[in-house]
């Protein structure tokens, strides 16, 4: 994008996102990230199964949604992309089902949006989602809306649709 700063991350510091997605067996994670996912499961070896058992329910809830006849979807706090993504799962059962990432840490919306980009090559065929990098003051509009407060930027959101 024209104008905008390069994503710095700092990878000398564990972050949340690329150690859940360590857990998950993701490859966006760094030697930081799982020397302190090995340190959390001295506390609780339990945690790569939670943040399974998390991603399962996503996957469940996705596909139910998507058949009970919702086509529109907003992932607020998206995370690190790891397959299946929730448009992959939605728009398997609909593939007429619309998604939008969400997410205010650039450690996560930068690898969900480089994910997205490469939708529509070989190997990832078309969809119908996009990502964006929510300032807290659209999350905040977000959440008090009930509404996606960018969806006429994206116009990636129908209004006569679920």
């Amino acid at each position: 994008m024209t104008g905008q700063s390069p994503v710095e991350i700092d990878t000398s510091r564990p972050h949340p996102a690329r150690m859940y997605d360590w857990y998950l067996g993701g490859k966006d994670s760094y030697p930081v990230d799982e020397e302190m996912g090995r340190q959390m499961l001295t506390l609780d070896p339990r945690v790569p199964v939670m943040a399974r058992v998390n991603r399962a329910f996503m996957h469940r809830a996705t596909r139910w949604l998507a058949t009970a006849g919702v086509r529109q979807f907003l992932d607020i706090g998206t995370g690190i992309p790891t397959e299946p993504n929730l448009h992959q799962i939605a728009q398997e059962v609909a593939p007429d089902a619309r998604v939008v990432y969400c997410d205010n840490d650039p450690c996560a919306s930068h690898p969900v949006g480089a994910h997205l980009d490469r939708i529509g090559t070989e190997h990832h065929p078309p969809t119908r989602a996009v990502s964006i990098g929510c300032t807290s003051t659209a999350m905040g509009a977000v959440n008090r809306s009930g509404r996606c407060a960018v969806k006429a930027a994206f116009r990636t959101a129908s209004a006569e649709k679920p």
